[in-house]
C-alpha cells in the first residue's frame, strides 16, 4: 500500500456518517468506560476465585484434578482477552464507525476477529471445567445416568465451540474480506452467527445449572444439608443470565452497519458470561478454603498485633529493678502465647491419604478441628488470662 493511500485511509470516515453528522476523529463518544468498569470487575473477581481454588486444592486437600487444569487455562484466556480489548480500543472500539478512520478500520476488524476466536476458546475450557468438576462429584459411576448426560454435555461443549470457532475463522471468502470489504467475494452475516451462538450459549449454560440442583435434590439427605449443597452450586444461574443478555442484545442490534459500536456490548456480556463460568467451577472450593485458609490468616494476623503490643514499654517494666521471674506468666509475650496456644489439626493435613477429596475432607468433621486462644484482657506487664476453645469443624 503507497503512503498516498495510507493518507487517504487516514482520511475516510469508516461509515457513511447520518445526515447532518460530521465524521470526529480527534475526540469522538465512545463506550470505553463501561469496558475498563467490565474488564476491572471480571479480571479482579476471576482472579481472586482461581487463585482461591488452586492455593485450596494444592494445599489444602491435595486434589488437583483436570477441571483445575482446565479452569486456569480459561483464566489465562481471559486474560489475554482483557489485553486484546487495548488494540481494540486504539482503533476505534465503542466508537460509531464514522468516528472511525477507514485505516483503523481494517485494524479493528482484524482484532475483532481475533477476539471471536479466542472466545470460543475460552468457553470451551470454562465450560469443560464445570463439566469435569460435575462428572467428579456427581457421576463417580461410569455406567449411571448422569455420567452419561455428564459426557454428551462434554462433547457438545467440545463440538458447538469448534464449529462456532470455524465459522468465525472462514466466516468469508476470502479471509482478508473479514477487514477488507473492498475485496471480491462474499460474507456470512455476522449478527446471526451471534444469535445462533447466543442460542447455544443460554441452552448449554442452562442445562449446566439444572444438572448439580437435579442431582443434589434428589440425594438422600436431609433439607437442611441439601439446601447448603444446592447454594453452592446457586451461582451457576449467573452463566446463563449473562448469555441471555448477550443473546437479546445480538437481536436487538440486527443488522447494524456500524459494527465498532453495535457489537460492543456483546463482548461485554461475553466477558460476564466467562467471568460467572470460571467462578462458578471455582465455588465448590470456596467452604474448605474458609474452613481452612481464613483461620490461618487470622490467627498470622492476629499474632502479628499481638508481637506488636509487646513491644510496647509497660509502667512495671519501667520503674520495676528486677527483670520478670522466669516461670512469670507475664514474662510471655503475646506472640509466644499465640505459638503455644495455637495448634490446629489442619496443620497436618499432608499426611492424610492422597486419594481423598475434596468431599471427604470436608465430610471428616474430626480433621477440621482446631484449638484456639482467645485471650481476655491484652498483655501489659500484668497476668494474663485465657482460655483454650476446641471449635469443630
Amino acid at each position: 500500500m503507497s503512503s498516498l493511500e495510507e493518507q487517504l485511509l487516514d482520511m475516510l470516515p469508516g461509515l457513511a456518517p447520518p445526515p447532518g453528522v460530521t465524521p470526529d476523529f480527534v475526540h469522538p463518544y465512545s463506550l470505553q468506560k463501561y469496558n475498563v468498569i467490565t474488564l476491572t470487575v471480571c479480571m479482579t473477581v476471576s482472579t481472586l476465585f482461581v487463585a482461591m481454588r488452586l492455593y485450596t486444592n494444592a494445599r489444602i486437600t491435595r486434589t488437583l484434578n483436570w477441571e483445575d487444569y482446565t479452569c486456569f487455562i480459561a483464566w489465562l484466556g481471559l486474560v489475554a482477552i482483557a489485553a486484546l480489548n487495548f488494540p481494540l480500543r486504539a482503533n476505534g472500539d465503542g466508537v460509531h464507525q464514522w468516528n472511525v478512520p477507514l485505516s483503523h478500520l481494517i485494524r479493528w476488524a482484524q482484532y475483532a476477529n481475533a477476539l471471536e476466536i479466542l472466545l470460543c476458546v475460552v468457553t470451551l475450557f470454562t465450560r469443560a471445567s464445570i463439566i469435569l468438576l460435575y462428572e467428579r462429584i456427581f457421576a463417580p459411576n461410569r455406567i449411571s445416568r448422569l455420567y452419561i448426560i455428564t459426557q454428551l454435555m462434554f462433547y457438545i461443549n467440545i463440538g458447538t465451540t469448534s464449529v462456532f470457532m470455524f465459522i468465525f475463522i472462514f466466516q468469508c471468502v476470502p479471509r482478508s474480506k473479514i477487514w477488507d470489504p473492498t475485496k471480491p467475494g462474499h460474507c456470512l452475516d455476522i449478527f446471526a452467527i451471534y444469535k445462533t451462538s447466543g442460542i447455544f450459549s443460554v441452552g448449554i449454560d442452562s442445562v449446566l445449572f439444572i444438572l448439580p440442583q437435579y442431582s443434589i435434590w434428589n440425594l438422600q439427605m436431609s433439607w437442611k444439608q441439601r439446601a447448603k449443597a444446592s447454594a453452592a452450586f446457586a451461582m451457576a444461574v449467573l452463566a446463563p443470565v449473562a448469555s441471555t443478555f448477550r443473546l437479546v442484545t445480538g437481536i436487538r442490534k440486527g443488522k447494524n452497519p456500524d459494527m465498532t459500536y453495535a457489537t460492543f456490548p456483546i463482548g461485554l456480556w461475553s466477558a460476564a458470561e466467562l467471568t460467572t463460568g470460571i467462578v462458578c467451577s471455582c465455588f465448590p472450593a470456596f467452604r474448605a478454603f474458609t474452613r481452612v485458609a481464613v483461620p490461618k490468616i487470622a490467627s498470622k494476623l492476629s499474632s502479628i498485633r499481638s508481637s506488636t503490643a509487646s513491644t510496647k514499654p509497660t509502667p512495671s517494666s519501667a520503674t520495676s529493678s528486677r527483670g520478670p521471674k522466669p516461670n512469670d506468666p507475664g514474662n510471655r509475650s503475646d506472640r509466644s502465647y499465640h505459638e503455644l496456644g495455637s495448634i490446629s489439626y489442619h496443620d497436618y493435613l499432608p499426611n492424610r491419604p492422597s486419594m481423598m477429596t475434596a468431599e471427604q475432607v470436608l465430610a471428616d468433621g474430626g480433621i477440621w478441628k482446631s484449638m484456639m486462644v482467645e485471650s481476655e484482657e491484652e498483655f501489659a506487664g500484668m497476668e494474663r488470662k485465657g482460655r483454650v476453645k476446641a471449635r469443630g469443624g
